[in-house]
């Protein structure tokens, strides 16, 4: 670098140091001491502590200002975003590199056998449905570089192990594939599917499961979907690349969601099928467990599940369990052990595959082989941690 250039360079850093130290007094000057805050006893400190850290504009603006550094310069952001081509960001969960990656994903496919057996026991059939990641279906947002061995073929490994244990695993990434063409599968700065995409997952769910469903009542409903007023939706993952409020324009920002709800259509028919069930003749039932994928109403998954089947479906998916802890609930729950639906479709993402969980407070009479177990705690006894992926490797996923 030229003399010049440096001095000047130094005596524009000194300037703006200077500028921020004095804008950074207002934070001061606003300060307004609570009448009952005592000095003497640190409660004074502690309150302009809370309030300079809150208005502090030196670190609101520095926050910013690195994350527009990596963001810009390296195209990375915080641990647990995998920053993409064309403004597409990816949750570092579907690039987790574990040491035993390969015991990890048995022990899943073990656990949901168990499931299973245990539904099977009540008379109730299990469909889990393996959503894709994103970055398999968006593999071309993806910078260039290797994956993590173990995610290549995952997704198919998994839904083929799942089908040679008798499970039914509605093949959904196909149908996800060519669906892309005519609209947006997963939302560009989120890690959840769009309204469009939920509705080809329930699309292929059904079609696949109504020729194996033989038992189930399907179509004796009927729903009707409308469109919401469009919104400008701020995906999760932005929050990993802070740029608000002063770079925002600089990162990929909001992005435009057209929400949907399905209700039900009134009719005669429905309505007498409404008086059987008042007098203990229920129609066939669906239960729905899994992921903030089922249980966030943008995506409307649920809605559409309805409408494809034809039958009326109940949510017990939770946001921010991941899909294990929710069914866990769900099998000790009243409504389960009191009145057991036809089928359960648990809606379980590619990326939790590998995952591990405490299960040591929840105790099933699981059979499994012919051996009674007391527990589900077989797994990897981890304290359950939504972000215990955030140190994952980034990559590719073909």
């Amino acid at each position: 670098m030229e003399k010049w250039a440096h001095q000047l360079y130094v005596a524009v850093f000194i300037v703006l140091v200077v500028a921020l130290g004095v804008w950074s007094l207002g934070a001061w000057r606003d300060f307004q001491q609570p009448e009952e805050i005592s000095a003497i006893d640190g409660g004074w400190a502690q309150q302009y502590e809370s309030h300079y850290n809150e208005e502090f504009p030196v670190k609101n603006f520095g926050t910013s200002f690195w994350a527009a550094v990596q963001y810009l310069l390296f195209s990375e952001g915080r641990e647990g975003v995998v920053v993409g081509n064309d403004e597409w960001l990816f949750t570092q969960e579907e690039f987790k590199a574990y040491p035993d990656f390969a015991d990890r994903v048995n022990n899943q496919l073990e656990l949901i056998s168990q499931v299973k057996q245990y539904l099977d026991n009540q008379g109730v059939d299990l469909a889990v449905v393996i959503v894709p990641s994103k970055a398999r279906v968006y593999a071309e947002h993806l910078q260039d570089s290797m994956p993590y061995e173990g995610h290549k073929d995952l997704y198919f490994s998994a839904v083929e192990k799942l089908l040679a244990k008798g499970i039914h695993s509605p093949l959904l990434l196909p149908g996800m594939m060519e669906g892309k063409d005519q609209a947006r599968m997963f939302l560009r700065t989120d890690t959840h599917w769009t309204p469009e995409g939920a509705a080809i997952a329930a699309s292929e769910i059904v079609r696949q499961l109504e020729p194996k469903e033989k038992n189930m009542e399907w179509h004796t409903k009927a729903f009707e979907t409308v469109s919401q007023k469009p919104r400008e939706h701020k995906g999760d993952l932005l929050n990993y690349i802070p740029l608000d409020p002063y770079f925002a324009y600089l990162g990929p920002g909001t992005e435009p969601l057209l929400p949907r709800e399905t209700f039900p259509l009134d009719s005669e028919d429905q309505a007498s099928g409404m008086d059987d069930d008042l007098f203990g003749e229920s129609s066939a039932e669906v239960a729905l467990v899994g992921t903030s994928y089922s249980a966030n109403p943008l995506w409307n998954f649920v809605g559409a599940l309805q409408q494809q089947a034809g039958v009326e479906v109940i949510s017990y998916a939770q946001e921010g369990k991941g899909p294990v802890i929710p069914m866990m609930e769900y099998l000790l729950s009243d409504d389960f052990l009191e009145s057991p639906p036809n089928v359960v479709i648990w809606e379980f993402p590619e990326r939790y595959i590998p995952m591990s969980y405490d299960l040591s407070e929840y105790a099933l009479p699981f059979t499994v082989a012919g051996n009674s177990s007391n527990s589900l705690n077989h797994q990897e006894t981890n304290t359950f941690n939504r972000q215990e992926t955030n140190n994952s490797d980034s990559g590719r996923i073909l």
